[in-house]
């Protein structure tokens, strides 16, 4: 088996490029030769061919089951995506929690009261938050992802609970689930 280098030396020379220690190909020459390979925070810039967006991933590591992790970003310009990217890595440098965008309201909701909520109070008032999230929250928000729930997404729910003639302890105690649930996704990076 050849080493990359011995490899760029039996392509033509305008078969390939070098830009800042990374090698190019060019031609379809992908089957000769493969380029260096990103380590684990370096990433990866790259135009979607299917929609000509510009993706730039960053691989953070390998999940529980294995599995290769990676948080991408997107944007119609190679400028954005780069300044996306570079807000992304370094992120991911300082070690602060990447935001997972696909986390939905009831999956936060769910992860809050199986790892967190049952933990820190009595067994049926874990119950009594799990009815109010399960009743009263999850029925109007919990298909939204929580990168994009909204103070007027929530100031809605409220006022709905309020008009369909529930008293307002009740509405108090459903924007304290939420606001608890909300707080522990922030500290989890949600």
């Amino acid at each position: 088996m050849h080493c990359a280098n011995t490899l760029f030396k039996e392509l033509p020379k305008a078969a390939t490029r070098r830009k800042s220690g990374t090698v190019v190909l060019l031609w379809g020459l992908e089957g000769y030769a493969r380029g260096k390979e990103s380590g684990n925070g370096e990433g990866s810039i790259y135009q979607r061919s299917s929609d000509g967006r510009w993706i730039g991933a960053l691989t953070i590591g390998y999940s529980s089951r294995g599995t290769l992790v990676r948080k991408s970003v997107s944007a119609k310009t190679r400028a954005e995506v780069v300044r996306r990217f570079k807000v992304l890595q370094a992120q991911y440098d300082s070690g602060a929690p990447l935001s997972d965008t696909q986390l939905t309201v009831v999956d936060l909701l769910a992860h809050w009261h199986r790892d967190v909520l049952r933990h820190q109070v009595a067994p049926n008032a874990a119950k009594n938050y799990k009815g109010i999230a399960d009743q009263h929250i999850v029925p109007t928000l919990g298909r939204v992802t929580v990168a994009q729930l909204t103070v007027l997404d929530v100031d809605r729910l409220l006022s709905q609970k309020l008009d369909d003639g529930l008293s307002v302890s009740t509405v108090q105690r459903i924007r304290s689930v939420l606001a608890q649930a909300l707080d522990q996704g922030i500290r989890w990076g949600a």
